[in-house]
């Protein structure tokens, strides 16, 4: 099914997307910020902040659009394919760099104690929980628009920007960005960023769909904190 926008509405949609999304990050900073980290609210702080973008989105399109075709919960022919590639993508490259660290003598290779189940399965579930919050907002809602009203590659740098100064708050005050070369380990946030947001918005173009945007971002999460970061 075809959206037919013009740019005026586009650009009412980006401003009443930025504003919610700022406002519903407030919400779930506010308390996180001030109230010991991510576990409070019943621990629910954490699913409150990646769903601020999503529910941005979602009252946008409704909004604006009157639609929430613009939010990319169906696909094409291709959908699939970015499904399956975007699911295995950050499975290869966390094994390459945790192979290559530990060739160069960096670190050691441990053994994860997960279930192969968990693994596969019910852990990418659970990441996918907060992941489709983001994706929705990021790549669902915002890529095709800020690729319609200022072209691909300034539209993505620019939600590349947001995206991680969404993070910031967490970076900065939270144990999120706790590291001992915080400067560093910012920049490579940064530009890792920047990196995915290019490729996540080109790939929401191809597929038509959110859904390889969310299940690439459940699985960096997942394979990223259970099998490199343990290292």
């Amino acid at each position: 099914m075809t959206h037919t926008t013009d740019k005026k509405q586009d650009r009412n949609a980006l401003l009443l997307f930025v504003i919610l999304t700022v406002a519903f990050c407030a919400g779930a900073y506010v308390p996180i910020l001030t109230g010991g980290g991510f576990e409070v609210l019943g621990g629910y702080a954490v699913l409150l902040l990646m769903w601020s973008p999503g529910c941005a989105g979602i009252v946008t399109s409704l909004v604006v659009y009157r639609s929430l075709t613009p939010l990319g919960l169906a696909g094409n022919r291709r959908t699939l394919y970015w499904v399956v590639a975007c699911m295995a993508a950050p499975i290869v490259y966390a094994l390459i760099i945790k192979w290559g660290l530990a060739t160069t003598g960096m670190i050691s290779l441990g053994k994860t104690d997960l279930p192969i189940t968990f693994l596969i399965f019910t852990g990418l579930l659970l990441s996918l929980r907060n992941a489709l919050g983001e994706e929705l907002g990021w790549r669902g809602f915002a890529a095709p628009v800020v690729i319609r009203v200022f072209g691909f590659w300034p539209g993505q740098t620019l939600l590349g920007i947001f995206w991680f100064l969404f993070h910031v708050p967490a970076l900065l005050g939270t144990s999120y960005g706790s590291s001992p070369h915080p400067w560093f380990g910012n920049f490579v946030f940064f530009v890792s960023c920047m990196a995915l947001s290019y490729f996540l918005g080109w790939a929401r173009l191809q597929s038509a769909s959110v859904w390889p945007r969310a299940l690439f971002h459940a699985s960096h999460n997942l394979y990223f904190l259970h099998l490199f970061e343990p290292v």
